[in-house]
């Protein structure tokens, strides 16, 4: 019993702080938007945001069978926008 209600604790913390770090990175990334109008950070931030959503709906164990799937597509579709701007970013040249 006592297992069973540390273990969700422990999931709800580190999807909270998952949460929270995918937010602040999101937020950076969106102000470098506003500053710097290009697609691969505009991405990279709606990613971020998409991934901090379906994180912090996953942590409150809100997920039936409606929110599941919608949410594990925000959650997947967001990591893709991260690495779909990632792979947009041109590599730097050797010094």
């Amino acid at each position: 019993m006592w297992l069973t209600f540390w273990a969700q604790n422990i999931q709800f913390s580190l999807e909270v702080f998952f949460a929270l770090v995918a937010f602040s990175a999101g937020w950076i990334f969106l102000d470098s938007w506003l500053f710097k109008k290009e697609k691969r950070i505009g991405l990279r931030a709606i990613g971020f945001f998409l991934y901090a959503l379906a994180s912090i709906i996953h942590g409150a164990q809100v997920d039936q069978t409606l929110f599941s799937l919608p949410f594990g597509i925000a959650k997947v579709s967001g990591l893709a926008l991260i690495v779909w701007s990632m792979l947009l970013e041109p590599i730097q040249p050797l010094p």
